[in-house]
């Protein structure tokens, strides 16, 4: 999830190469780069930018998102960024503090959802495992009739080796 919020062409294989390294989950660490779309760029990039603003200690510049997506194509945006730069300084490191935190918190609420399903698992089991027990230890006959545990005790004079 970090990388999805890192300002990068090609930012699939970068989480694929932590993935393997930390030997994460390959395909959800793909999944989860395509968390930054178009839907979600602006809102992330002015996140980005606010926090960064915030820890450089600089003062945000009013409409920055705005100025930048009313730009008459890419390349006046880019050309935008170019001649403003002050506004760049803010936003790398607000990808980076906002990237770990969502990692974090992906990490976390991950981490909880497969404890909660493996305890849902777990109870089910042990319910399972119950209901069997309960079953096996009533032994039932050639018939289908439980034995009684009269039945199933040994005769006095077998016990005592007397016919």
């Amino acid at each position: 999830m970090f990388w999805a919020w890192i300002p990068l062409p090609l930012q699939s294989p970068f989480s694929i190469a932590c993935a393997i390294k930390v030997r994460g989950n390959v395909p959800l660490a793909y999944v989860m780069t395509w968390i930054s779309n178009p839907l979600t760029l602006l809102p992330s990039v002015y996140v980005c930018y606010q926090i960064g603003a915030f820890v450089t200690g600089r003062e945000p510049v009013g409409r920055v998102v705005h100025d930048i997506i009313h730009q008459p194509g890419w390349r006046a945006s880019l050309a935008y960024v170019r001649d403003n730069w002050t506004i760049v300084w803010p936003f790398f490191p607000g990808c980076i503090i906002f990237g770990l935190m969502c990692s974090v918190v992906g990490y976390l609420a991950v981490h909880l959802l497969w404890r909660w399903n493996l305890i849902r698992r777990m109870n089910a089991r042990g319910i399972r495992l119950k209901r069997n027990a309960l079953i096996a230890s009533k032994p039932i006959g050639l018939l289908g009739i439980p034995f009684s545990s009269r039945n199933l005790q040994a005769s006095p004079k077998i016990a005592d080796g007397t016919k």
